[in-house]
């Protein structure tokens, strides 16, 4: 309390003025930090792949059927084997282009 008092008043103790030009000196030796920009990142805007026969192969009929509603719109008979299936999805993406 006596210390706040002493300040208020011009008063101060040269222990406290010598603290004070220490704090100085440290701040003014510190390193200045530089502001730090982030830009981000250019979204990636994937081309539509074309799907090949190797790869709807590898599909369910059912993930074949829903990629072809997903892609075209169109629905394909489940009830037909898988290679018809991949061979109308593939005449399908042929119109479509």
């Amino acid at each position: 309390m006596f210390g706040t008092l002493k300040r208020l008043l011009g008063v101060t103790a040269p222990v406290i003025e010598e603290e004070v030009k220490i704090a100085k000196a440290k701040i003014e030796k510190a390193e200045k930090i530089k502001p730090v920009t982030v830009t981000p990142k250019k979204p990636v805007v994937q081309k539509p792949r074309n799907e090949t026969k190797s790869t709807l192969s590898k599909m369910t009929k059912k993930a074949i059927d829903d990629l072809a509603k997903e892609k075209f719109g169109i629905e394909l008979d489940r009830r037909l084997t898988k290679d018809k299936m991949v061979t109308a999805f593939l005449s399908a993406q042929k119109k479509a282009k």
